[in-house]
């Protein structure tokens, strides 16, 4: 090799080293100096934005903020997020006031990926993932009237004085610690979940999504999933828990599992604790879905619309304890439907679905102290037009009932009810079929609540139908039966055990019982009564004492007097 080739070779070898050598040397010096200067800009840039978007009401503290620019990855460590209450007070002096105030804290919080060029160039943030981990939330709420119709600012003219668009691939919280508190009403109700996951992905605010509706909260999808929620009841004798909630909002569903409604004290607690006769409610179902949910709506409004609810397994278990006395508040206006227009959360569910659910009522007689209970099992049916909306009211006043179960686990019946959500005195409808049932059955409930037993009895067919509102009912039935025969009995006072009284026996079932119905060429009896509601009554209770009394006119032949 020539002198000139060696000596071309070796300044080729200087240059590249040379250049290769200031690359890394500015890349140190960038990756020493930058970060620092990023830290200082971003710092002071994100503790000013938060307290301009917020009118002064929101500050954020940190105790260290470190920044890797060459992976474009920063993580805060010991964030908090409080407001300050005198600026609250004086926003509510001038009617500026949010409904919601926020406050968070957590241990770290880590973006990746963060593109610092096109933060510097184009006045846009991109971000890979942000992730909170254990962070503890809570949310105060009190909606104010002046906020109604105030045209309030969107996130996107918040932003746009700082940023042209904020792109996030991935939102993650996990394990949250969240609270909300409801100052809404008189007094201020909390719940508290221990676990909250919420997952959002492709999450685009610029000028376009801004206005674009089909998003919701500029988002393709959104994932929320609750652990061991539990509720505020309203009432201080049950809890309300939900094992798991879990929401999807590219699916448009919600999903819960083991709900249970669930009272303090047991059956013969319950009445004893709080002093009167009062119906315990027990209601626990496995699965419930909600499906093509308006997500939107529910997260933004806090409203529940769906096109369809499926409930399976479940049960619903209403007792009461008449040894004690009648409580002396009204029960006027607390049927189902009259409950649901009265609930603060609004929903409308189109149709729901009922499977494998069972129903009790049961009562303890103040006479003999013994336990009766009507139960319905394999309850399966549906209800449309489940709603407390105002204007979904307006267009369809009626929410329809279709049920059919197992009667005491021997004989189908099929139920069904129409509750009219317009009227003002809770009017409803209801009625029910069955056929081919032995009498006999029941006699755990009548030996319980009558002092008296069926020796033998074929129900061919029952037929009943209710017109009722808060006030009364009227019932005509249907009954045909044969070889009816009852057994009265008297109660031991030392034992508590029910024994035969053979002369009334013999008494009741050769003058007033008719042993059939109908009876030779006479057409079938039918019973029809008029019940006034007692102010204590119940639903349950009314549509029970209507089906005994609508029964007189039928066994005796003679018409009820009530």
């Amino acid at each position: 090799m020539s002198d000139l080739k060696r000596l071309v070779s070796k300044r080729w070898i200087i240059w590249t080293v040379g250049i290769v050598g200031g690359i890394v040397l500015l890349v140190l010096l960038a990756s020493w100096v930058l970060p620092g200067f990023f830290k200082n800009q971003l710092d002071s840039s994100l503790k000013e934005s938060v307290r301009e978007a917020s009118d002064g009401l929101y500050s954020i503290d940190y105790n260290d903020l470190s920044i890797n620019i060459l992976l474009g990855n920063a993580e805060v460590s010991d964030v908090v997020l409080r407001s300050d209450s005198t600026i609250y007070q004086k926003l509510v002096e001038q009617k500026k006031a949010p409904d919601q105030v926020a406050s968070l804290r957590t241990e770290s919080l880590r973006l990746e990926g963060v593109s610092i060029l096109r933060l510097l160039l184009f006045k846009s943030l991109s971000i890979n993932e942000i992730l909170i981990e254990s962070p503890y939330v809570t949310l105060a709420v009190d909606k104010k009237p002046y906020n109604t119709d105030r045209p309030k600012k969107s996130p996107y003219q918040i932003i746009s004085k700082v940023l042209k668009s904020i792109q996030i691939d991935r939102i993650s919280l996990t394990s949250v610690d969240f609270t909300y508190i409801n100052n809404n009403g008189e007094k201020s109700k909390e719940n508290h979940l221990q676990e909250l996951y919420v997952d959002v992905s492709d999450f685009l605010l610029n000028e376009e999504t801004a206005q674009d509706t089909s998003l919701i909260m500029f988002s393709q999808q959104i994932k929320i999933r609750l652990k061991g929620l539990t509720l505020d009841p309203g009432n201080d004798q049950y809890t309300f828990n939900m094992q798991e909630l879990e929401l999807s909002s590219r699916d448009s569903t919600i999903k819960v599992q083991n709900v249970h409604y669930k009272p303090r004290y047991g059956k013969d607690q319950f009445s004893k604790v709080l002093g009167i006769s009062k119906d315990r409610y027990d209601f626990r179902f496995e699965n419930i879905t909600a499906r093509r949910v308006d997500v939107r709506r529910f997260l933004m409004q806090q409203q529940l619309f769906a096109k369809v609810l499926e409930v399976d397994k479940g049960l619903m278990d209403v007792y009461r304890d008449r040894r004690y006395p009648d409580p002396k508040e009204s029960k006027m206006g607390t049927y189902p439907h009259q409950l649901l227009k009265q609930a603060k959360f609004v929903v409308r569910f189109d149709t729901v679905r009922i499977r494998g659910t069972e129903v009790y009522y049961g009562e303890r007689s103040d006479k003999t102290g013994l336990r009766g209970v009507v139960k319905f099992t394999g309850t399966r049916g549906t209800i449309t037009n489940l709603t407390n909306d105002t204007a979904t009211i307006a267009e369809r006043p009626y929410c329809r009932v279709r049920a059919y179960s197992s009667f005491m686990g021997q004989s189908r019946i099929d139920a069904y009810f129409n509750f009219n959500l317009a009227a003002n005195n809770g009017a409803f409808n209801c009625g029910g079929t069955m056929r081919n049932f032995k009498i006999a059955h029941v006699n755990p409930v009548i030996r319980a609540l009558a002092k008296a037993s069926v020796e033998s009895g074929d129900l061919n067919m029952l037929q009943f139908k209710i017109q009722a509102n808060s006030y009364r009912s009227h019932i005509i039935t249907q009954m045909h039966y044969n070889n009816l025969k009852v057994d009265v009995l008297k109660q031991d006072k030392e034992s508590g055990e029910l024994k035969e009284r053979s002369f009334l026996t013999n008494l009741l079932n050769g003058l007033f019982i008719k042993n059939n119905n109908p009876s030779g060429n006479k057409p079938p009896r039918v019973g029809e009564a008029t019940i006034d509601r007692q102010p204590t009554d119940s639903f349950f209770n009314l549509i029970w004492q209507s089906i005994l009394g609508s029964f007189k006119g039928i066994v005796t032949g003679k018409e009820n007097d009530d």
